[in-house]
């Protein structure tokens, strides 16, 4: 987890949260690829998203909907849709605990 840490974060912090004294038999990864043209998941308005509003639309861009094309509001797209995909993915296969990396300290908070 060390190594795949220092691979995907910029200064990744550890955290020993000290729970239980157990160590897994097995440790499953994934990888998975959001595509928002493919799941149109994220126009929903429930639950709530919060994003960073990096690349949300802005001035003289249109609203994000579904006929939204933009390099911009494409990353809010899969900004909206990671949550939603997350707890699909939590949902199916009825994890207990998981470890997650997030890009930056505002996704981790949201998440």
């Amino acid at each position: 987890i060390k190594e795949t840490a220092k691979v995907l974060c910029q200064n990744p912090i550890w955290v020993d949260l000290k729970g239980r004294d157990a160590v897994p038999e097995t440790v499953h990864h994934v990888q998975y690829r959001v595509d928002p043209t493919a799941d149109r998941s994220w126009l929903q308005n429930t639950p709530k998203v919060h994003t960073d509003q990096a690349h949300a639309c802005h001035e003289g861009c249109q609203q994000l909907s579904a006929a939204s094309q933009g390099k911009d509001c494409m990353s809010q797209a899969v900004k909206l849709l990671k949550p939603r995909v997350l707890q699909r993915i939590i949902d199916a296969f009825q994890m207990d605990q998981c470890l997650i990396f997030c890009r930056t300290n505002f996704d981790c908070d949201q998440l």
